[in-house]
């Protein structure tokens, strides 16, 4: 499934997927929820700096069970361009 260009950025010579264009994949695949945690111990609210686990359930096409997918994202001002949020 192609993403739309609008949800794509270049950084440095690569591409990159931004939360919207994942999320019109997820919605496309017929996602059923997506839970947030942040992970206290891997977090330093001092340095402003957080790490959040994402659970994505989706619908299975063979066997009937939900498919889970897990990730982990972070963000503090050293990696992000999003000053202040």
């Amino acid at each position: 499934m192609p993403v739309d260009n609008r949800f794509i950025v270049n950084l440095k010579g690569k591409d990159f997927v931004m939360l919207g264009g994942l999320l019109q994949l997820a919605h496309e695949q017929g996602i059923r929820s997506i839970e947030t945690t942040l992970v206290l111990e891997l977090c330093n609210p001092a340095e402003h700096s957080f790490v959040v686990q994402a659970i994505g359930t989706f619908p299975s096409k063979e066997s009937g069970e939900p498919v889970v997918w897990s990730a982990y994202g972070d963000a503090s001002p050293t990696n992000s361009q999003m000053r202040g949020a």
